[in-house]
């Protein structure tokens, strides 16, 4: 056995070992995140013999058991997405046969700067927390996690200087042969290349311009509105809120404009041509959405309310008695689905995620990966907002940090369906109207619940029960995507 074989061989062995290693983390990271939910909820309370345990022997409160699985569950997370990149690099290497190039090198100090740096926002978070619950001496990173720290800084940059070295070899070899053996014109081949590299980094970089844009206009405005005045009153809380609606579309226009692209946009209004489709935007949200306030009401009793609270948004103390709970779903999906104002106004958010940066995202990651990046990303722009108090209760157990979780998994969810219909239809129109319609659906259960609030399971379709029907379809439009009839083009 050569020694190129030996050394694939090994890199073969922590290919698998940091798959194994990923999948225990993802399911680390569920288990943790359903935990913590349900302790928050109440779901699993004191009563129960296990937390009752904790309670007394450790004298733990149900506030410093959520932050601890939250510790643990941002740890589980980011350990995951290090491992992920562990496992593409090993995978990446194995594809092109040899370790030895320069290719390799650049992704050893890429991994090495992720590593780095998700490391220290681990660590820095679960001191945080810890902190904020009073359980420092509990907290056992401070220590070692320096330590593991500078251990992984110095072997990857060993590493990265051991490949680098070969790869300067092996190209110092391979064209004294080239040269020594025979003559070839390759210019035609550079030129092609050099096209096809600057295509790439026209893609990427349209790409971060776009996510720098919107997401930097949020956050700043976001940051200053949280320094000035927290609350809704506030001037600068009211501009984000407001306008929030028009970044996407108004970024989308300005990378346009800078990088140049004179691509099509993909829009048209004659939504009525796929009736089919339409039907499915209009209708399977609310439906989705309904079943899941349904499950959580059923789950919770208690916090129907019977009747339907208008005052609550008419600024009076007018209610409307639900006598028959089936006749008022229908009538909330009909309303919702005839909606079209507020699904012409989603047009501003679709616009920007869906209609200019998804195609790029998913033309760049793939498909799969693009429509979960581009989930992300979208939930990241919504986080300054939710830290204000926008669409969750502050009184959740965790506010506000376990509402920007939430609200992150209800973005990905969303982002998913809605860039399904994207690429199946190339139509924005069609991810506006489920945008419209979860947006309008949406506001209605917490109306007739006792609490007039919503928490991190319902009722509103943006808590974890109450959005578990849209869970279900995401996943099963994510798994279908990559064979989707699709006329996208990049």
């Amino acid at each position: 056995m050569s020694s190129l074989e030996k050394i694939q061989k090994g890199m073969r062995v922590f290919q698998i070992l940091s798959k194994i290693v990923l999948v225990f983390a993802v399911v680390g990271v569920v288990l943790t995140s359903i935990a913590a939910v349900l302790v928050a909820a109440d779901v699993l309370n004191m009563e129960n013999q296990f937390l009752h345990f904790l309670s007394v022997s450790a004298e733990m409160s149900k506030g410093q058991l959520v932050g601890i699985l939250t510790a643990a569950d941002i740890s589980l997370l980011l350990g995951g997405v290090i491992t992920l990149f562990v496992y593409r690099y090993f995978t990446a290497e194995l594809k092109e046969g040899t370790p030895f190039t320069s290719a390799g090198a650049d992704r050893v100090k890429q991994l090495g700067i992720i590593t780095i740096v998700l490391s220290v926002i681990s660590v820095s978070v679960a001191d945080f927390i810890y902190e904020r619950i009073h359980l420092a001496a509990w907290n056992m990173f401070d220590d070692g996690g320096s330590v593991r720290l500078e251990s992984a800084y110095f072997c990857l940059l060993w590493l990265y200087v051991m490949v680098r070295n070969w790869s300067r070899k092996r190209k110092v070899a391979k064209c004294e042969d080239f040269y020594g053996k025979r003559r070839m014109d390759i210019l035609p081949c550079l030129q092609n290349k050099i096209k096809e590299i600057n295509d790439m980094n026209d893609n990427r970089n349209q790409i971060r311009i776009y996510l720098i844009f919107v997401l930097g206009i949020c956050w700043a405005l976001g940051i200053a509105a949280f320094c000035l005045q927290r609350n809704s009153q506030n001037t600068i809380y009211q501009i984000l809120q407001k306008g929030f609606t028009a970044f996407p579309v108004i970024a989308a226009v300005f990378t346009r404009r800078i990088t140049g692209d004179k691509s099509e946009w993909r829009i048209s209004f004659r939504v009525w041509k796929n009736k089919k489709l339409w039907a499915f935007c209009a209708f399977a949200p609310s439906i989705l959405s309904v079943m899941g306030t349904m499950l959580y009401f059923v789950l919770f009793p208690e916090q129907y309310s019977g009747v339907f609270n208008l005052g609550s948004l008419t600024g009076t103390e007018q209610v409307i008695h639900i006598a028959n709970p089936l006749q008022f779903c229908i009538i909330c999906i009909l309303v919702a689905a005839v909606c079209i104002p507020i699904q012409v106004l989603e047009l501003g958010e679709e616009i920007g995620w869906r209609e200019y940066l998804l195609p790029k995202q998913i033309a760049e990651y793939g498909a799969r990966k693009g429509t979960l990046l581009n989930g992300l990303y979208w939930g990241i722009a919504h986080l300054p907002l939710i830290y204000l108090g926008f669409n969750y209760s502050s009184e959740n157990a965790g506010a506000p940090w376990s509402n920007m979780l939430m609200m992150m998994l209800v973005c990905v969810t969303i982002g998913m369906i809605c860039s399904y219909v994207m690429v199946y239809s190339n139509n924005v129109m069609y991810p506006a109207i489920i945008h419209g319609v979860v947006n309008v659906i949406g506001e209605i259960p917490v109306f007739i619940s006792v609490s007039g609030k919503n928490g991190l399971l319902g009722p509103n379709p943006t808590g974890l029960i109450s959005m578990s029907g849209l869970i279900l379809c995401a996943i099963i439009m994510l798994i279908k995507l990559p064979t989707a009839k699709t006329d996208m083009k990049e």
